[in-house]
């Protein structure tokens, strides 16, 4: 709102200037619909297969798709309300999203997620599927549908609770996810605290205790029996960092009970075969990670910027260890250090890990001590030697990367007790791999360079000699002669040497791309990929040819509006043949696969 003085009709004078606030018709400051539809048809026009190729599911077929998201935003002063709504539908029933589940009950139309949140003010509420949990031990990042809250009852205190159904699922049958609550859920509930209220983040502290039970549910697809399962734990959470950041640190604490309640799924119905009671077991875990940054872009060597970090981390967990809300590797202490590097455009990465299990050292396991190295090294020497605004196209960009593992065994376990009666049943290997990549960038063109070796070397006792080495080559080259035409072209080999064997096993891969724009908004793509794969005993030979090409063409349609409605058209033929033959197994074999396939796709609003 502008207001003005005047005498005169030819003179105005501004004397003031307030923002005028109007309310949309719903009575809210911010008000937002977003709701999108998108349509596609496709088709398998044509198709046959030849020589040993195995059938096609479906000769021919014509199937729709769709998928409708509506999401929205309200605001008004403090209150805030959002929601998205994903439902997906299929006219090709085992494509439906419950069809493993449900078979031909499954439904062709059905909710993919949800979510639906209100806040206001220091309060939040979240339903359909959310994600609750920060404590990596005990509830970390449990993304199922269910309710999510929290509150911030002062500057210092918070409190948020997930309520949360067992498993991961769609479909509109269990709307909220808490339907089968008793016997089906993750629930957890956190308090934190900022100990240092004049810094919010420097040093917080959190306590979390979550109820979780999931019912064994039988999956014909899945080839595994499961078992329910009953987990309850608390856990302790400190984190904080320095006034200036460079020193960040993280403590980790988590008890767990842990139980498979009986299932009555799997009694047996011979009385004289009883199952095994399983016992309750309850357990800790802890971890506790430190980082530092040694220099923190402090200019060095010719005034270059110079950071290094270094990271110390320590984890541990009990040998029966379990958590229906986070992923943990029981029975394993671990101990991590790394240092990670910027000098300029250079950076660096390194990475040392020993981890051991059986950490209740007993005499009947084996104790597996495992030591791991990595590390990486990116030199961009375009950047370092040539001038920013007149790059010298003949410098690369250099990227090596080492990554070594030794696996051993910690013990002798008691032979009559354990069953590794043979020196040759303790493992000790060493793999290593060696990579080099070398990236150059002209005005319209790339090129790449990969070398590449790996050596498993095995030196348990009786196995010397079963010892492996890869070798690889690959060069790729992209061109582009105008704006709308890209051509690739590329090859490898690969040189695989099985020592105890004395057999070489040779691959050798060609691949030709072409992308092109030609007309408007008409584009082809295609590719051919020819691999040829020998040894040096004749034992077995196999080359495989794959061809595909494809023409699409985008359009828009007037809509609502004078909005457009895109969409895209294409057409495409796919081909396969594969000849194998195997001199040990009597195998020769040839097959050839090729379809042609089409598809239509809108997108409205």
């Amino acid at each position: 709102l502008i207001i003005y003085q005047t005498d005169d009709p030819a003179q105005w004078l501004e004397i003031n200037r307030l923002p005028l606030n109007v309310l949309t018709p719903s009575g809210f400051e911010v008000s937002v619909i977003n709701p999108t539809l998108d349509i596609t048809l496709k088709a398998q026009l044509a198709s046959d297969t030849d020589g040993d190729a195995t059938e096609l599911e479906r000769d021919t077929f014509q199937d729709g798709e769709l998928q409708a998201v509506f999401a929205s935003e309200q605001q008004t002063g403090s209150m805030a309300l959002r929601s998205n709504v994903n439902i997906v539908g299929f006219s090709y029933r085992p494509d439906a999203l419950r069809y493993a589940e449900m078979n031909e009950d499954a439904p062709k139309i059905d909710l993919a997620d949800y979510l639906l949140e209100y806040e206001h003010g220091a309060a939040s509420v979240a339903l359909g599927h959310v994600s609750y949990g920060q404590h990596p031990l005990l509830v970390d990042s449990v993304s199922n549908r269910g309710l999510q809250a929290r509150y911030q009852i002062s500057d210092e205190l918070d409190f948020s609770l997930g309520l949360m159904n067992g498993n991961s699922i769609v479909g509109y049958n269990n709307i909220f996810g808490l339907s089968q609550y008793d016997d089906n859920r993750v629930a957890a509930a956190t308090i934190g605290v900022e100990l240092l209220p004049t810094r919010p983040g420097g040093l917080r502290a959190e306590f979390t205790y979550m109820n979780s039970e999931r019912p064994s549910e039988d999956d014909f697809n899945t080839g595994e029996i499961s078992d329910a399962e009953k987990n309850s734990g608390f856990g302790f959470r400190l984190l904080g960092s320095s006034e200036s950041g460079r020193l960040r640190g993280e403590l980790n604490y988590a008890h767990s009970r842990y139980t498979n309640p009986n299932d009555p799924n799997l009694e047996l119905d011979d009385p004289d075969t009883p199952i095994v009671e399983v016992k309750p077991s309850s357990d800790d875990a802890y971890s506790a990670e430190i980082s530092y940054d040694i220099l923190a872009g402090e200019s060095m060597l010719w005034d270059t910027p110079v950071t290094l970090t270094s990271s110390l981390r320590y984890a541990y967990a009990d040998a029966l260890y379990n958590s229906l809300g986070a992923f943990v590797d029981a029975n394993l202490a671990l101990y991590t250090l790394g240092l990670d590097g910027q000098l300029g455009p250079v950076g660096t990465q390194f990475a040392y890990t020993h981890a051991q299990d059986n950490v209740d050292d007993l005499d009947t396991l084996l104790t597996t001590r495992t030591r791991s190295l990595s590390f990486a090294l990116n030199l961009p020497l375009q950047s370092l030697f040539g001038a920013a605004e007149e790059p010298q196209w003949w410098w690369p960009e250099l990227v090596y990367t080492l990554d070594r593992v030794h696996q051993e065994a910690a013990n002798t376990p008691d032979p009559e007790l354990s069953g590794f009666d043979d020196p040759s049943q303790l493992p000790d290997q060493i793999t290593r791999l060696d990579s080099l990549d070398f990236t150059w960038y002209g005005e319209q063109w790339d090129a790449s360079y990969r070398f590449s070796i790996a050596d498993e070397d095995n030196r348990q006792t009786g196995r010397e000699q079963a010892d492996f080495t890869t070798l690889e080559h690959a060069v790729n080259v992209g061109y582009r002669p105008l704006d709308d035409l890209n051509l690739t072209l590329g090859t490898a080999y690969l040189r695989n040497h099985d020592r105890e064997q004395s057999l070489v096993n040779y691959s050798n891969t060609y691949t030709f791309g072409l992308d092109w724009a030609f007309w408007n908004d008409w584009a082809f793509n295609g590719s051919v990929t020819y691999i040829d794969e020998d040894d040096n005993a004749s034992v077995a030979a196999r080359d495989t040819t794959t061809l595909q090409a494809q023409i699409s063409y985008r359009f828009e349609l007037p809509g609502p509006g004078n909005r457009k409605l895109p969409g895209q058209w294409f057409l495409r033929y796919d081909r396969e043949k594969l000849n194998e033959l195997d001199t040990e197994f009597e195998l020769d074999s040839s097959a050839t696969t090729w379809t042609i396939s089409s598809g239509l796709s809108f997108s409205f609003y």
